[in-house]
C-alpha cells in the first residue's frame, strides 16, 4: 500500500482510509479500502485536493464516529466528514466548513 503515512481505521477492521501523495510528495487523495484483507480489496477515491497550495490530512474523531478530510493552506482550510456508521452505504463526504478566499 503506497500512502503518505496518514491512515485510519473505519468503524471496524474491515475498512481502512489512507492518503496518497502527488509528484511533489504532497498528500492530496483520500481513499477508502474495503475488505482490505481479501485478495479483491477495493479502493474508492473519496476526496482529492488538486490545488497544490493545499495539503490534505485524514483523521478520525476521538469517539470514532467520524472520518475527517481536512485540506489547508497558509491562509484558509476546509473540512469534510463521513459518519463511520454510514461508511458501508455511502462515500459522499459532507462539508463542515468550506474554504474562504
Amino acid at each position: 500500500l503506497e500512502t503518505s503515512g496518514s491512515l485510519v481505521w473505519g468503524k471496524d477492521d474491515s475498512t481502512l482510509y489512507f492518503m496518497t501523495m502527488d509528484e511533489q510528495h504532497r498528500p492530496y487523495r483520500l481513499y477508502q479500502r474495503k475488505d482490505w484483507k481479501s485478495d479483491q480489496a477495493t479502493d474508492i477515491l473519496l476526496k482529492e485536493e488538486l490545488d497544490d497550495m493545499f495539503w490534505a490530512h485524514v483523521y478520525k474523531s476521538l469517539d470514532g464516529k467520524f472520518i475527517f478530510f481536512e485540506t489547508a493552506s497558509k491562509e484558509t482550510s476546509e473540512v469534510f466528514f463521513l459518519p463511520t456508521d454510514k461508511e458501508t452505504t455511502t462515500t459522499e463526504m459532507e462539508c463542515v466548513a468550506p474554504r474562504r478566499n
